[in-house]
């Protein structure tokens, strides 16, 4: 009877050992990763297949212009999560609304995912039409927030200007970070919208920031 046991638990100490695990990473419409979802199975395939389907499920939830990919490097060691940070949902009279947590290798990917978890909030709101002013401020410290160290975001207009007809289109583009690398913010987020500018641009037709 005890070799049976033994034999059991050895059969079962192999099977676990020969489990596969996959990842399928959320991500905003920017490419900026916002979550992860980790599957396991007896089979690569099966994992992955496992991964999505709960990344799917969660997009659905969250709802806004969320896709999921399955991370292509998902058999090594996935990096420690050894860093947090909270991004606070207030009120244009600043009373504390809501909290989202975001969790990463780093502190600076674990404040961008709050915040973004936070925008994704107020673009919801927005497209309910339930928004009121509320913003969103993050703090990698815990406690309050840190006026000088939180994430913002900035945004960009850029305008598809023709020499005979003027202004044609108009491009907008939003990025984060850190609060005292606001210029540099604002410089990706017009670089994105000189991007998405030049898609239609014509030749003899500029991308100009609008003033």
């Amino acid at each position: 009877m005890k070799i049976l046991v033994l034999l059991l638990l050895l059969t079962s100490s192999v099977y676990a050992n020969t489990n596969q695990t996959c990842q399928s990473v959320m991500e905003d419409k920017w490419g900026y990763e916002l979550d992860r979802f980790i599957g396991v199975a007896s089979n690569y395939k099966q994992a992955c297949i496992n991964a999505s389907n709960k990344c799917k499920i969660e997009t659905a939830r969250r709802g806004g212009q969320l896709f999921c990919r399955i991370d292509s490097n998902t058999n090594p060691p996935y990096p420690p999560i050894n860093f947090s940070c909270s991004t606070y949902l207030k009120s244009i009279d600043g009373r504390y609304l809501r909290t989202y947590q975001g969790y990463s290798s780093t502190q600076v990917r674990a404040c961008l995912i709050s915040n973004q978890y936070c925008l994704n909030e107020i673009s919801r709101m927005k497209r309910n039409r339930s928004y009121r002013g509320e913003n969103c401020q993050t703090n990698n410290r815990g406690g309050f927030p840190d006026p000088g160290r939180d994430i913002i975001t900035r945004s960009c207009l850029v305008n598809l200007v023709d020499p005979q007809y003027g202004t044609i289109g108009r491009y907008n583009a939003t990025a984060s970070g850190q609060r005292q690398r606001s210029q540099n913010i604002y410089e990706r987020a017009c670089s994105k919208a000189i991007q998405s500018c030049m898609i239609y641009k014509l030749p003899y037709q500029l991308c100009l920031k609008a003033l």
